[in-house]
């Protein structure tokens, strides 16, 4: 679908929870030049830091949104990592309810389909315990990291305190992230 047509295409990347978009531009040196990176950042992140951190999943979506009626392309794909598939998935919708543009196609990694989401999982994260648990079950995380052990110094004690904030900001978010519900798909 793409290897023929050589004419510019937008990959708009959009990143996991904890992620800055900048993490997608060490791709560039990999693709065609045809494709052309655009991150997506979100608000209160890397180049957008001095924006406030929109701390409801729905705000996110539609400042995202917005953003992307302004700038986004007829020939555009999106991709979203994790927590960034969610919003990448919502967004399309955002657009195709609006009668905006929509990507030719939405490839979303680390994330079930939204027909396969189990967020009953995600509903029962009601504190930043539940959602370390959660963490330290998925097995991604150190496990250094949970504990009081990894406070010695200022460095460490400061990025104890960063990723606490970090947890109550995803537990917020992730607690009010609903489906549009089994039977919507994106096609």
């Amino acid at each position: 679908m793409f290897e023929r047509d050589r004419r510019p295409l937008s990959l708009y990347c959009f990143p996991c929870a904890g992620g800055s978009a900048n993490s997608f531009l060490r791709w560039r040196p990999s693709l065609p030049p045809w494709i052309r990176i655009r991150p997506v950042e979100l608000p209160g992140r890397g180049v957008k830091i001095r924006e406030p951190l929109l701390r409801d999943f729905d705000a996110v979506v539609e400042n995202l949104t917005q953003e992307l009626v302004r700038e986004s392309s007829d020939r555009c794909v999106f991709f979203g990592h994790s927590l960034g598939a969610l919003i990448a998935y919502r967004c399309v919708h955002a657009l195709r309810t609006r009668g905006k543009g929509e990507p030719m196609a939405l490839i979303a990694a680390c994330s079930a389909a939204p027909s396969r989401r189990r967020d009953e999982r995600l509903a029962r994260l009601k504190t930043d315990a539940d959602l370390i648990g959660e963490l330290v079950r998925l097995n991604g995380t150190p496990p250094e990291l949970f504990t009081a052990s990894t406070r010695v110094g200022y460095a460490r004690r400061r990025f104890c305190r960063l990723f606490e904030l970090f947890l109550q900001e995803a537990r917020k978010t992730l607690s009010r992230y609903r489906c549009f519900g089994r039977a919507r798909r994106y096609d």
